[in-house]
């Protein structure tokens, strides 16, 4: 009986991966990017869903044992893994011109994460991410931004 169970489960993974794997890149990447955004709709609002509008549950009351759901949550942690991941390249980098360009999408994902405050509320997106300590990393990031646009301006 639990390995039926582990083989059904095991089996509806594998159908959202072969799926995910069949879907055009330029239509998976606009989906992964309204899923990154919180932007993909399901039946419950803490929850986005890979096959809406399209739900093959229709009968369902909600979406939170389906194998097609997202967490609203899981964005939220693959958005402040990304944050992390920018700042500490961001700290180590000394390119200029990558600087910039990883500034670029750090500024971008700050924006998300305003998104997320402003949409699930601050005290919802302090269960994921310590915003305090994003912010004290976030300014040694714009203060060694700043150091280097004015050596790299000096040396122009």
């Amino acid at each position: 009986m639990m390995a039926e169970f582990i083989n059904e489960l095991n089996s509806k993974k594998a159908s959202l991966a072969i799926e995910i794997a069949r879907t055009p890149s330029v239509k998976l990447k606009e989906m992964l990017d309204r899923i990154y955004a919180g932007e993909q709709p399901s039946k419950q609002p803490e929850i986005q869903c890979y096959a809406y509008p399209n739900c093959p549950f229709s009968t369902n009351l909600n979406c939170q044992s389906c194998y097609l759901a997202i967490p609203r949550a899981a964005a939220l942690q693959s958005i402040s893994d990304e944050i992390s991941l920018k700042i500490g390249k961001l700290i180590n980098e000394t390119n200029f011109p990558n600087l910039l360009r990883d500034m670029s999408v750090l500024t971008s994902l700050m924006d998300r994460l305003t998104e997320a405050k402003t949409d699930l509320g601050k005290e919802f997106v302090e269960g994921y991410i310590d915003l305090e300590q994003l912010k004290f990393d976030y300014n040694i990031v714009i203060e060694r931004m700043e150091r280097h646009t004015q050596y790299y301006l000096e040396e122009k």
